[in-house]
């Protein structure tokens, strides 16, 4: 049974990060897939896209610290439903 749960939780994980992932900017969600996914770096980025190293940097940390929030976010309203559904 633990692990059913650990899967459940592995699955909501997943459809938080989508939900997350919907809320970045477009050029935010093209940034870190050229980064995450295509494993390009930040100098390959930029000049793809024409734009600065340096500004690629700001709009990796500026997603990645939206995902943060809205990943906390959802994992405080998941712990509020757990303990409701509990009591």
């Amino acid at each position: 049974v633990a692990m059913l749960d650990g899967n459940f939780d592995a699955i909501e994980s997943d459809n938080d990060l989508g939900l997350a992932l919907i809320g970045l900017e477009p050029r935010e969600r093209d940034v870190l897939h050229l980064r995450l996914v295509e494993e390009l770096y930040q100098p390959e980025i930029a000049q793809m896209i024409g734009i600065s190293q340096s500004y690629v940097s700001r709009i990796i940390r500026g997603a990645v610290a939206k995902l943060r929030t809205t990943m906390d976010g959802a994992a405080v309203g998941a712990g509020r439903q757990m303990a409701s559904a509990a009591a």
